[in-house]
Protein backbone atom coordinates (compact mmCIF):
# COMPACT_ATOMS: atom_id res chain seq x y z
CA UNK A 1 0.00 0.00 0.00
CA UNK A 2 1.30 3.46 -0.82
CA UNK A 3 2.37 5.52 2.19
CA UNK A 4 0.44 8.74 2.81
CA UNK A 5 2.09 11.81 1.22
CA UNK A 6 2.24 13.47 4.65
CA UNK A 7 4.47 10.65 5.93
CA UNK A 8 6.69 10.94 2.88
CA UNK A 9 7.14 14.65 3.54
CA UNK A 10 7.99 14.43 7.22
CA UNK A 11 10.33 11.47 7.51
CA UNK A 12 14.02 12.38 7.35
CA UNK A 13 16.62 10.17 5.72
CA UNK A 14 19.05 8.84 8.32
CA UNK A 15 21.77 6.22 8.12
CA UNK A 16 20.66 3.51 10.53
CA UNK A 17 24.17 2.68 11.67
CA UNK A 18 25.80 6.08 12.10
CA UNK A 19 22.86 8.44 12.56
CA UNK A 20 24.11 10.54 9.66
CA UNK A 21 21.62 12.50 7.60
CA UNK A 22 20.95 10.83 4.23
CA UNK A 23 23.39 8.05 4.98
CA UNK A 24 27.07 7.25 4.67
CA UNK A 25 28.89 4.20 3.38
CA UNK A 26 29.20 1.53 6.07
CA UNK A 27 31.26 -1.66 6.21
CA UNK A 28 28.20 -3.65 5.23
CA UNK A 29 27.51 -1.48 2.17
CA UNK A 30 25.35 1.58 1.56
CA UNK A 31 22.53 2.14 4.03
CA UNK A 32 19.79 4.72 3.62
CA UNK A 33 16.61 5.47 5.48
CA UNK A 34 13.51 6.83 3.83
CA UNK A 35 9.99 5.85 2.88
CA UNK A 36 8.95 3.18 0.40
CA UNK A 37 5.73 3.61 -1.55
CA UNK A 38 3.77 1.62 -4.10
CA UNK A 39 2.47 4.11 -6.68
CA UNK A 40 -0.11 1.69 -8.08
CA UNK A 41 -1.60 -1.19 -6.08
CA UNK A 42 -2.17 -3.22 -9.23
CA UNK A 43 1.55 -3.18 -10.10
CA UNK A 44 3.38 -4.63 -7.07
CA UNK A 45 6.76 -4.69 -8.87
CA UNK A 46 6.80 -0.90 -9.11
CA UNK A 47 8.11 0.70 -5.92
CA UNK A 48 9.74 3.99 -5.07
CA UNK A 49 12.08 4.78 -2.19
CA UNK A 50 12.18 8.44 -1.19
CA UNK A 51 15.18 9.90 0.63
CA UNK A 52 15.23 13.63 1.37
CA UNK A 53 15.05 16.35 4.02
CA UNK A 54 11.78 18.08 4.88
CA UNK A 55 10.55 20.78 2.54
CA UNK A 56 11.94 19.63 -0.81
CA UNK A 57 9.42 20.06 -3.61
CA UNK A 58 11.65 18.81 -6.43
CA UNK A 59 12.34 15.14 -7.14
CA UNK A 60 15.29 13.42 -8.81
CA UNK A 61 14.25 9.95 -9.97
CA UNK A 62 17.27 7.65 -10.23
CA UNK A 63 16.97 4.83 -12.77
CA UNK A 64 19.64 2.14 -12.43
CA UNK A 65 21.28 0.24 -15.26
CA UNK A 66 21.06 -3.30 -16.59
CA UNK A 67 21.00 -5.92 -13.78
CA UNK A 68 21.00 -3.15 -11.16
CA UNK A 69 18.43 -1.48 -8.92
CA UNK A 70 18.07 0.31 -5.60
CA UNK A 71 21.39 0.87 -3.79
CA UNK A 72 23.39 -0.87 -6.53
CA UNK A 73 25.89 1.98 -6.63
CA UNK A 74 27.99 2.69 -3.53
CA UNK A 75 27.84 6.47 -3.88
CA UNK A 76 24.04 6.79 -3.81
CA UNK A 77 23.91 7.91 -0.14
CA UNK A 78 26.36 10.74 -0.85
CA UNK A 79 24.49 11.51 -4.05
CA UNK A 80 21.23 11.87 -2.13
CA UNK A 81 22.92 14.06 0.45
CA UNK A 82 24.30 16.42 -2.19
CA UNK A 83 21.04 16.49 -4.13
CA UNK A 84 19.18 17.37 -0.94
CA UNK A 85 21.36 20.48 -0.55
CA UNK A 86 20.08 21.82 -3.87
CA UNK A 87 16.46 21.16 -2.93
CA UNK A 88 15.80 17.75 -4.48
CA UNK A 89 14.43 14.54 -3.03
CA UNK A 90 16.19 11.42 -4.30
CA UNK A 91 13.73 8.80 -5.55
CA UNK A 92 15.08 5.33 -6.27
CA UNK A 93 12.79 3.00 -8.19
CA UNK A 94 12.23 -0.72 -8.42
CA UNK A 95 10.82 -1.74 -11.79
CA UNK A 96 9.88 -5.07 -13.34
CA UNK A 97 13.30 -4.97 -15.02
CA UNK A 98 15.34 -4.31 -11.86
CA UNK A 99 18.23 -6.55 -10.85
CA UNK A 100 18.01 -10.10 -12.27
CA UNK A 101 14.78 -9.44 -14.19
CA UNK A 102 16.39 -7.08 -16.72
CA UNK A 103 16.37 -9.67 -19.48
CA UNK A 104 12.67 -10.40 -19.13
CA UNK A 105 11.39 -6.86 -19.65
CA UNK A 106 11.75 -4.01 -22.16
CA UNK A 107 12.30 -0.27 -22.40
CA UNK A 108 8.62 0.12 -23.23
CA UNK A 109 7.61 -1.65 -20.00
CA UNK A 110 10.06 0.51 -18.04
CA UNK A 111 8.47 3.61 -19.56
CA UNK A 112 4.97 2.60 -18.54
CA UNK A 113 6.16 1.93 -14.99
CA UNK A 114 8.16 5.15 -14.76
CA UNK A 115 5.04 7.03 -15.77
CA UNK A 116 3.30 5.61 -12.67
CA UNK A 117 6.17 6.91 -10.53
CA UNK A 118 6.23 10.38 -12.10
CA UNK A 119 2.46 10.78 -11.83
CA UNK A 120 2.59 9.72 -8.17
CA UNK A 121 5.32 12.25 -7.44
CA UNK A 122 3.44 15.10 -9.06
CA UNK A 123 -0.07 14.27 -7.91
CA UNK A 124 0.34 12.63 -4.50
CA UNK A 125 3.61 14.17 -3.33
CA UNK A 126 2.98 17.48 -5.11
CA UNK A 127 6.46 17.73 -6.58
CA UNK A 128 6.83 20.87 -8.68
CA UNK A 129 9.86 19.64 -10.60
CA UNK A 130 10.80 16.11 -11.64
CA UNK A 131 14.16 15.26 -13.20
CA UNK A 132 15.20 11.77 -14.34
CA UNK A 133 18.76 10.56 -13.77
CA UNK A 134 19.66 7.37 -15.61
CA UNK A 135 22.82 5.36 -15.13
CA UNK A 136 24.05 3.10 -17.94
CA UNK A 137 20.97 1.51 -19.59
CA UNK A 138 18.93 3.86 -17.39
CA UNK A 139 19.97 6.50 -19.94
CA UNK A 140 18.12 4.58 -22.66
CA UNK A 141 15.15 4.48 -20.28
CA UNK A 142 15.10 8.28 -20.23
CA UNK A 143 14.93 8.58 -24.02
CA UNK A 144 12.33 5.82 -24.15
CA UNK A 145 10.25 7.52 -21.45
CA UNK A 146 10.26 10.85 -23.28
CA UNK A 147 9.18 9.09 -26.47
CA UNK A 148 6.44 7.31 -24.51
CA UNK A 149 4.92 10.43 -22.95
CA UNK A 150 5.36 12.40 -26.16
CA UNK A 151 2.63 10.30 -27.70
CA UNK A 152 0.06 11.71 -25.24
CA UNK A 153 1.39 14.86 -23.53
CA UNK A 154 0.13 15.31 -19.98
CA UNK A 155 1.62 17.70 -17.38
CA UNK A 156 1.39 15.03 -14.67
CA UNK A 157 3.64 12.69 -16.67
CA UNK A 158 6.12 15.32 -17.82
CA UNK A 159 9.71 15.68 -16.65
CA UNK A 160 11.75 18.86 -16.51
CA UNK A 161 15.27 17.61 -17.17
CA UNK A 162 17.49 14.58 -17.65
CA UNK A 163 20.91 13.44 -16.43
CA UNK A 164 22.37 10.60 -18.50
CA UNK A 165 25.30 8.95 -16.69
CA UNK A 166 27.49 6.45 -18.58
CA UNK A 167 24.94 6.22 -21.38
CA UNK A 168 26.97 3.99 -23.68
CA UNK A 169 26.25 1.36 -26.31
CA UNK A 170 25.03 -1.96 -24.93
CA UNK A 171 25.75 -3.46 -28.34
CA UNK A 172 29.40 -2.41 -28.14
CA UNK A 173 29.66 -3.43 -24.48
CA UNK A 174 28.38 -6.92 -25.30
CA UNK A 175 31.10 -7.18 -27.94
CA UNK A 176 33.68 -7.12 -25.12
CA UNK A 177 32.15 -10.18 -23.48
CA UNK A 178 32.82 -13.83 -24.34
CA UNK A 179 32.25 -13.71 -28.09
CA UNK A 180 31.45 -17.41 -28.47
CA UNK A 181 28.76 -17.38 -25.78
CA UNK A 182 27.17 -14.14 -26.96
CA UNK A 183 27.16 -15.24 -30.62
CA UNK A 184 25.60 -18.57 -29.68
CA UNK A 185 22.81 -16.85 -27.74
CA UNK A 186 22.22 -14.22 -30.41
CA UNK A 187 21.94 -16.97 -33.04
CA UNK A 188 19.47 -18.81 -30.82
CA UNK A 189 17.50 -15.59 -30.27
CA UNK A 190 17.28 -15.01 -34.02
CA UNK A 191 16.08 -18.59 -34.52
CA UNK A 192 13.35 -18.14 -31.89
CA UNK A 193 12.18 -14.86 -33.41
CA UNK A 194 12.01 -16.46 -36.85
CA UNK A 195 9.85 -19.21 -35.31
CA UNK A 196 7.50 -16.56 -33.94
CA UNK A 197 8.64 -17.07 -30.33
CA UNK A 198 10.31 -13.74 -29.39
CA UNK A 199 9.34 -14.04 -25.73
CA UNK A 200 10.93 -17.47 -25.26
CA UNK A 201 13.71 -17.55 -22.66
CA UNK A 202 17.23 -18.33 -23.86
CA UNK A 203 18.92 -21.46 -22.44
CA UNK A 204 21.94 -19.72 -20.89
CA UNK A 205 22.38 -16.64 -18.72
CA UNK A 206 24.22 -13.42 -19.45
CA UNK A 207 25.27 -11.04 -16.66
CA UNK A 208 23.80 -13.66 -14.34
CA UNK A 209 20.34 -13.04 -15.80
CA UNK A 210 17.90 -14.88 -18.03
CA UNK A 211 17.00 -13.12 -21.29
CA UNK A 212 14.14 -13.48 -23.71
CA UNK A 213 15.06 -13.60 -27.39
CA UNK A 214 13.41 -10.23 -27.96
CA UNK A 215 15.31 -8.48 -25.16
CA UNK A 216 18.71 -9.84 -26.13
CA UNK A 217 18.27 -8.77 -29.75
CA UNK A 218 17.10 -5.35 -28.59
CA UNK A 219 20.44 -4.96 -26.82
CA UNK A 220 22.75 -6.53 -29.41
CA UNK A 221 21.32 -5.74 -32.85
CA UNK A 222 22.06 -2.55 -34.74
CA UNK A 223 19.09 -0.18 -34.37
CA UNK A 224 17.45 -2.44 -31.81
CA UNK A 225 15.23 -0.67 -29.30
CA UNK A 226 18.14 -0.30 -26.85
CA UNK A 227 20.66 0.77 -29.50
CA UNK A 228 20.76 4.53 -28.93
CA UNK A 229 24.40 5.36 -28.19
CA UNK A 230 26.47 3.14 -30.50
CA UNK A 231 29.36 5.01 -32.05
CA UNK A 232 28.58 3.76 -35.58
CA UNK A 233 25.15 5.42 -35.65
CA UNK A 234 24.85 8.11 -38.30
CA UNK A 235 23.77 11.68 -37.65
CA UNK A 236 20.50 10.95 -39.45
CA UNK A 237 19.86 7.91 -37.24
CA UNK A 238 20.71 9.86 -34.09
CA UNK A 239 18.36 12.66 -35.11
CA UNK A 240 15.51 10.17 -35.20
CA UNK A 241 16.51 8.22 -32.08
CA UNK A 242 17.17 11.23 -29.85
CA UNK A 243 14.30 13.40 -31.12
CA UNK A 244 12.43 13.04 -27.78
CA UNK A 245 15.22 14.89 -25.92
CA UNK A 246 13.55 18.30 -26.00
CA UNK A 247 14.28 19.15 -22.35
CA UNK A 248 17.49 20.35 -20.63
CA UNK A 249 19.89 17.41 -20.41
CA UNK A 250 23.48 16.51 -19.62
CA UNK A 251 25.53 13.45 -20.57
CA UNK A 252 28.26 12.43 -18.10
CA UNK A 253 30.90 9.89 -19.11
CA UNK A 254 33.75 8.26 -17.21
CA UNK A 255 37.06 8.59 -19.02
CA UNK A 256 38.06 5.07 -17.95
CA UNK A 257 34.74 3.34 -18.75
CA UNK A 258 35.68 -0.33 -19.03
CA UNK A 259 32.69 -1.11 -21.25
CA UNK A 260 33.77 1.30 -24.00
CA UNK A 261 35.90 -0.41 -26.70
CA UNK A 262 37.34 2.86 -28.07
CA UNK A 263 37.23 6.00 -25.91
CA UNK A 264 38.49 8.31 -28.68
CA UNK A 265 35.69 7.11 -30.91
CA UNK A 266 33.16 7.71 -28.13
CA UNK A 267 34.42 11.29 -27.73
CA UNK A 268 33.95 11.94 -31.44
CA UNK A 269 30.51 10.34 -31.32
CA UNK A 270 29.56 12.47 -28.30
CA UNK A 271 30.30 15.65 -30.24
CA UNK A 272 28.00 14.56 -33.06
CA UNK A 273 25.35 13.48 -30.57
CA UNK A 274 25.53 16.82 -28.77
CA UNK A 275 25.08 18.78 -31.99
CA UNK A 276 22.00 16.66 -32.76
CA UNK A 277 20.47 17.08 -29.30
CA UNK A 278 21.10 20.84 -29.22
CA UNK A 279 18.79 21.28 -32.20
CA UNK A 280 15.80 20.40 -29.99
CA UNK A 281 16.93 20.78 -26.38
CA UNK A 282 17.05 24.27 -24.78
CA UNK A 283 20.21 23.24 -22.93
CA UNK A 284 22.46 20.25 -23.52
CA UNK A 285 26.01 19.35 -22.57
CA UNK A 286 28.43 16.41 -22.63
CA UNK A 287 31.20 16.02 -20.07
CA UNK A 288 33.99 13.46 -19.71
CA UNK A 289 35.40 13.21 -16.19
CA UNK A 290 37.71 10.74 -14.40
CA UNK A 291 36.03 7.45 -13.51
CA UNK A 292 34.99 4.02 -14.70
CA UNK A 293 31.51 2.97 -15.79
CA UNK A 294 30.07 3.03 -12.26
CA UNK A 295 32.34 5.80 -10.88
CA UNK A 296 33.21 3.31 -8.16
CA UNK A 297 36.51 4.83 -7.02
CA UNK A 298 36.13 6.99 -3.92
CA UNK A 299 38.15 9.72 -5.64
CA UNK A 300 35.94 9.79 -8.76
CA UNK A 301 32.33 9.87 -7.53
CA UNK A 302 32.50 13.40 -5.97
CA UNK A 303 33.17 15.06 -9.35
CA UNK A 304 30.30 13.17 -10.97
CA UNK A 305 27.96 14.10 -8.10
CA UNK A 306 29.05 17.73 -8.23
CA UNK A 307 28.43 17.85 -11.99
CA UNK A 308 24.92 16.45 -11.55
CA UNK A 309 24.12 18.89 -8.74
CA UNK A 310 25.31 21.88 -10.75
CA UNK A 311 22.91 20.84 -13.50
CA UNK A 312 20.05 20.54 -10.98
CA UNK A 313 20.56 24.06 -9.62
CA UNK A 314 18.74 25.56 -12.61
CA UNK A 315 15.51 23.80 -11.56
CA UNK A 316 15.64 24.45 -7.82
CA UNK A 317 16.11 28.21 -8.15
Amino acid sequence: MASPPSMLRTMSTIDASRDNKNGELTKRGPCMRGVMAQPCRGNPNVLLFASYADGNDCALVFVAGLAQGMLSLPWLPQFAQAVDRVGFATIQVNLSSSFGSCGMSSLQQDSRELEMVVRYLRKEMRMKRVVLAGHSTGSQDIVSYLRHIGESPDPEASIDGAILISGISDREAFSLMNGVVVKHLVDEALRLVEKGEPDSVLPERLLGCHFTARRLLSLTERLGDDDMFSTDLTEEELTRILAPLTIPCIFIYGEQDEFVPDMDRLRSFANVMLSVVKKRSPRADVLFIPGNHDFEAEADSPAMISTACKFLEQFAA
